[in-house]
């Protein structure tokens, strides 16, 4: 096919969704194109088909997403399969997007010579600046296609079909079976009557299985609910059974549960849980992935064979919106972070019920609010300036019997200033002009 199959502009009627699952516009057909001359298009019968005519590594589908914004919230859903037809070997299928101002993104899903369906949550998406694209912000193609070895290039047939843009959808609705990784690095994973099974083909100290949590987001009134048993198979010994959920910044959490070698029954709250690099999430936030996985002796390394079954979110009977809050019996709470020495001040925003109450700005890792607060519960959020990078985000929750006293405040120069090896460390978290000064200890 040497002619472009033309789209003119992608009619995206983003409009008001009812359901969470609802889909939005999109007609495939109508915004594919062809790029290479190498390439063969054809539709038919709703399947997407791209063949590349001379031995190569690449064979593409491209659409055009002009007049299409980014929106976090929605997925990226569709069927694929590729074939051999001859030669060489497919590493990956791989999804790309490209953005007006935040460049391309890269995103692999196994191959499959069956038809098998991806779900790409919007939100997860990774970009080569490192930077995300912000709501709102222009599209301009998608890409998927199929990665052969270098040295194995050959023709492949890629097919795609059902493909469309939908609304995330709550946590209810998480599939283990599809969102299973079955082969990871050295790890072998397997599905049978509703039991996955990982086990590792060289010892190793940890041995994860992963499930991808497509259109997963975070509420903290719902519980992880799984079984599971373990069972060294040779080497070193178990220390614990590990859950980790992953957030689209690269940061994750951690939870463990005891071992066992007979089927038990674990249940892991979403309320309260931490991220690394984000904090505690606000609902609706899109979740990436969860790992389970065992974890043996750093110096003794083994064959783990790890099982789990009834992998489920379900409502929390015991969730109470405060249990997710730090009481603090002070009206003047304060709020602490890790320091970040790229960080010239902090902005520290308190609100309520998602509304703003009011923004500060601190040079110190802490803030105290300047003037007692009434009781409820407030979410205090802290931003790196002038990187705007994340530095904490928490809830507090000010009880009706509560005290207005305020902390007494100390003379950190003249702290830093006296040689006293045991105020060091408190000295150098005063640190608004005299950074020369705590250097120099």
């Amino acid at each position: 096919m040497k002619q472009f199959i033309r789209t003119g502009v992608l009619a995206l009627f983003l409009t008001a969704v009812s359901a969470w699952a609802s889909e939005i516009a999109f007609v495939p057909e109508k915004a594919m194109v062809q790029k290479s001359k190498n390439h063969q298009v054809t539709v038919k019968d709703g399947v997407l088909s791209a063949a590349n005519t001379v031995p190569g590594i690449y064979t593409n589908l491209h659409f055009n997403l002009a007049g299409m914004a980014y929106q976090p919230d929605l997925q990226l859903s569709f069927d694929y399969r590729v074939e051999i037809p001859q030669g060489g070997k497919v590493r990956y299928v791989g999804v790309a997007f490209d953005f007006k101002n935040a460049g391309a993104t890269f995103n692999m899903i196994p191959v499959s010579a069956e038809w098998k369906t991806a779900r790409l949550d919007m939100s997860s998406l990774k970009f080569h600046k490192k930077t995300p694209a912000k709501p709102g912000e222009a599209m301009k193609q998608l890409h998927i296609y199929s990665r052969m070895y270098n040295e194995a290039p050959g023709t492949t047939l890629l097919q795609v079909r059902n493909l469309r843009f939908v609304k995330a959808s709550p946590a209810t609705e998480f599939s283990a079976s599809k969102g299973f990784i079955r082969d990871q690095r050295n790890v072998k994973g397997t599905e049978k009557d509703g039991v996955f099974t990982v086990e590792n083909t060289v010892p190793l100290n940890s041995v994860p299985m992963t499930f991808r949590l497509n259109g997963v987001t975070y509420d903290p009134a719902y519980r992880l609910n799984f079984e599971y048993r373990s069972k060294v198979i040779s080497g070193g010994k178990e220390r614990y059974i590990g859950i980790n959920f992953g957030h689209r910044t690269g940061g994750t959490t951690f939870s463990s549960v005891s071992v066992s070698e007979n089927w038990v029954k674990a249940s892991i709250p979403l309320a309260g849980l931490k991220f690394h690099k984000a904090g505690i999430l606000k609902k609706g936030e899109p979740l990436d992935r969860v790992v389970i996985y065992s974890r043996l002796e750093d110096k003794a390394p083994a064959i783990v064979r790890l099982e789990v079954k009834n992998v489920r979110f379900e409502k929390d009977p015991f969730y109470n919106a405060k249990d997710n809050a730090r009481l603090s019996y002070s009206a003047l709470p304060l709020i602490s972070w890790q320091k970040n020495d790229a960080a010239k001040s902090y902005t520290v925003t308190c609100s309520q019920n998602g509304k703003t109450v009011y923004t500060a700005e601190s040079v110190t890792p802490y803030f105290v609010p300047a003037k007692p607060m009434q009781p409820g519960i407030y979410n205090f959020t802290v931003k790196c300036n002038p990187t705007g990078k994340l530095a904490v985000s928490e809830d507090v929750e000010i009880p009706a019997l509560h005290h207005t006293w305020r902390m007494p405040e100390y003379d950190f120069a003249a702290f830093a200033a006296q040689p006293r090896p045991r105020m060091k460390k408190l000295a150098q978290y005063w640190n608004p002009d005299t950074a020369a000064l705590i250097k120099s200890m």
